[in-house]
């Protein structure tokens, strides 16, 4: 309206502006949340009107939403975290007490790799999160079920595709979180960022519709997905092509200084400093063998799960041993020499501090120094699935419009922002595998007349 006035008033009948175009994008924050002595990400989300506190594991693995009943047998159960009466309690949903809630004729059942099976219905309600709260959500509310791990809300943010309604042939699929908010005009695109960061900090982030450019400590770098094509699935899985360990200043390596090569300070060379050595400031031991597979990135696995002869590589390169209970260990401080992993995927490629990785057991070495473990496990299927661990040192772009996975190595416990709105063009004439730009602010052209 000032702008018009002000026209008007130099007697300007008719003006052409290109100004910026307001970003769609929703901004809400991830914190970490215990898994045993294991971490992954959660978001807070506010359920129902008023709104009612719960904490949701933050799962790009799954696809569904849903919050246990309050005073079900699931919040009954002896690992059910329902109360909110101290710190490890995640919350629950009471349908009672909200005058949005609305049943839907639909039962809802999901389980997981884990072993937790829940049952209930589906229901529609006012979802608050971050800066923003939709209405009319589709979600899961459950009431009983199995649990092999302490009670969670989920926040499945996968394909729609791999709804547990439409997996477990039960129904149609319906608009899930992400999808929801597109179809309510809060985002242009099924693409969102996401800055697990270092779990040793406070917290990260996810940006639905866009990114956070301020998050990125290298290039973005454009991964296709091939799980549609490789294993009929939607996941967000992609090829898994290079693993490898570097020690830092002083670091323990795979041998007795002898590399796999011939060379002199290289990781394949024989005697020098080479990287399978003990001691000195070595190149890179490779782990992945040429038979690497392919792999699901997924925020909601506490762990790396990978294949047995991969973990067989992993032991004698860091120097692990094993703990009089029969853990797995490595003195803590080996940490603090900067060694770390590298994972490529194809033109990506993240560092990963081990230091980043270690959780501390109630041990010590010889030397009194304290020993700490990492989060890995087996899993010797065709897909192997790496989580929050290892993207608490990337920043993630989930693009469900143009199945692919934007990559950088991230900036952690950075406290700057610069968020940008990812809109479904955002790739147009790169390829997969490419580097990206990063996007511009989109402008329009308005006529006042």
């Amino acid at each position: 309206m000032t702008t018009s006035w002000l026209l008007l008033a130099l007697g300007l009948s008719s003006i052409t502006l290109t100004t910026a175009q307001q970003p769609r994008t929703v901004v809400a924050p991830l914190s970490r949340i215990a898994q045993g002595e294991l971490f992954t990400a959660s978001m807070k989300l506010g359920i129902g009107s008023p709104p009612q506190t719960v904490t949701a594991i933050f799962d790009t693995g799954s696809s569904d939403l849903w919050v246990p009943q309050a005073g079900s047998s699931l919040c009954n159960d002896p690992r059910g975290r329902c109360s909110g009466t101290n710190a490890n309690d995640t919350g629950a949903f009471d349908s009672a007490m909200s005058s949005s809630f609305a049943a839907a004729p639909q039962p809802f059942f999901a389980n997981y790799v884990n072993g937790v099976e829940v049952f209930g219905d589906f229901m529609t309600e006012t979802v608050s999160f971050g800066n923003t709260t939709i209405t009319n959500n589709t979600m899961g509310i459950a009431r009983n079920g199995t649990l092999t791990a302490p009670l969670v809300s989920i926040l499945g943010v996968g394909p729609a595709s791999l709804e547990a309604s439409v997996v477990n042939r039960q129904g149609p699929g319906y608009n899930n979180l992400p999808a929801h908010l597109k179809a309510q005009g809060q985002t242009t695109s099924l693409i969102y960022g996401v800055y697990i960061n270092d779990f040793r900090a406070a917290e990260g982030s996810v940006v639905f519709g866009g990114m956070d450019a301020a998050k990125l400590a290298g290039e973005m770098q454009v991964v296709p997905l091939i799980g549609r094509q490789q294993f009929q699935t939607d996941d967000f899985i992609i090829a898994w092509t290079s693993f490898s360990f570097t020690p830092g200043t002083g670091g323990a390596g795979a041998g007795a200084g002898a590399g796999a090569g011939n060379g002199g300070n290289g990781g394949n060379g024989n005697g020098g400093n080479g990287g399978n050595g003990n001691g000195g400031n070595g190149g890179a031991t490779d782990l992945g063998g040429r038979n690497l597979p392919a792999v699901l990135l997924d925020t909601g696995n506490p762990g790396l799960s990978m294949p047995a002869s991969v973990l067989d590589r992993i032991g004698p390169a860091i120097g692990i041993t094993q703990a009089p209970d029969g853990t797995n260990v490595v003195p803590c401080n080996s940490g603090d020499t900067g060694a770390r992993f590298t994972f490529g995927f194809g033109a990506a490629s993240i560092d990963v501090p081990i230091s980043m990785l270690f959780i501390p057991v109630n041990a010590a070495d010889a030397q009194g120094q304290a020993l700490c473990t990492l989060p890995l496990d087996v899993s010797d299927g065709p897909v192997a699935s790496l989580g929050a661990p290892l993207l608490q040192a990337a920043y993630a772009v989930f693009d469900m419009e143009n199945n692919v996975v934007g990559m950088a190595q991230a900036k952690v416990n950075t406290t700057e922002t610069k968020i940008q709105e990812l809109r479904p063009d955002w790739l147009q004439g790169r390829q997969p595998g490419a580097k990206r730009a990063l996007p511009r602010a989109p402008r329009r052209r308005v006529r006042l007349t």
